[in-house]
């Protein structure tokens, strides 16, 4: 054989080892072309599959677990703490509701609380009414949560009722909340109870200016509440834990406003209750702000 027919045998050879190699990575980048996308949508399966098993996300906005020891600081807000922490501020007062049935489930007057997770005002609105509630009765599924990032007064610190059970042998509490803190649809009113809010949640019931507005709460078809009863404001920037650990001082920026505001709720319950339970009703500062609430 030749010398240039050797030349052009080794220049064909290395010919087509290049083509070989391009092929081979061709077909490396169309495997990868295809697996990226589908490692991505596994990557989403496993992340959605943990937030169901853990309750909890990366991304925020699912409700969490509470903290055994928060809940105990805001269920159980001693008595001669509240008693210090007195009446609030005369705007906080509940609208009197009259012409009405008395709202009633089991026999029982009923609360109906109507909120958002996203909701900065309802999530200020939670805290007193916790503790309003928790002596009445007791909590169970309660989880921390916070109002959306994207409103005015964000990421304030509250709980949520969406998974919360309530026991009391005085009243019945039927909490709605219709709304994530993303804003996607959670929870629904019955018929009843959507006909109930459409007429209460309106004029002359409440004024013009806070029709329709959340929270709302329906104390027994007796009183009503619209909208916060103190500023979230209050609240801002503070965690579940540095919240409740306020609610101690009855003096402080968090304990005065919280607190009183439950004593508030708390007396406006008493009035559907008849006065139970006594221990509670009849505490001075309950019996006083009980007064004023014709």
């Amino acid at each position: 054989m030749s010398g240039a027919e050797e030349r052009r045998r080794r220049v064909e050879t290395l010919r087509q080892e290049r083509s070989q190699r391009q092929a081979a990575a061709m077909r490396r980048r169309r495997l990868l072309l295809i697996a990226a996308p589908i490692a991505v949508v596994v990557l989403v399966i496993v992340v959605m599959a943990a937030v169901k098993l853990t309750g909890t996300s990366t991304a925020g906005g699912v409700p969490s677990a509470a903290s055994e020891s928060t809940l105990a600081k805001v269920t159980a807000v001693p008595a001669e703490t509240l008693a210090k922490a007195g009446a609030p501020a005369p705007d906080a007062k509940p609208l009197p509701v009259s012409g009405q049935p008395p709202l009633l489930q089991d026999g029982k007057p009923r609360i109906l609380y109507l909120g958002a997770e996203y909701c900065p005002y309802c999530a200020a609105e939670r805290w007193p009414l916790i503790i309003a509630l928790s002596r009445f009765g007791t909590f169970t599924g309660l989880q921390e949560s916070h109002s959306t990032s994207q409103d005015v007064f964000p990421n304030t610190a509250t709980f949520t009722f969406r998974s919360a059970t309530y026991s009391s042998p005085y009243v019945t509490f039927t909490p709605v909340e219709t709304e994530d803190e993303q804003g996607r649809p959670l929870q629904q009113l019955n018929p009843a109870d959507t006909a109930l809010v459409t007429k209460l949640n309106a004029p002359p019931y409440v004024p013009a200016e806070a029709k329709g507005s959340i929270p709302f709460i329906d104390i027994g078809n007796k009183f009503l509440i619209t909208g916060a009863s103190y500023s979230p404001e209050v609240l801002n920037g503070l965690d579940h834990a540095q919240i409740a650990d306020g609610l101690a001082d009855p003096a402080g920026s968090i304990g005065k406003p919280v607190d009183s505001v439950a004593n508030l709720m708390t007396a406006s319950i008493c009035a559907i209750t008849g006065d139970k339970p006594a221990n509670v009703c009849n505490e001075p500062v309950v019996k006083n702000i009980g007064k004023g609430l014709a």
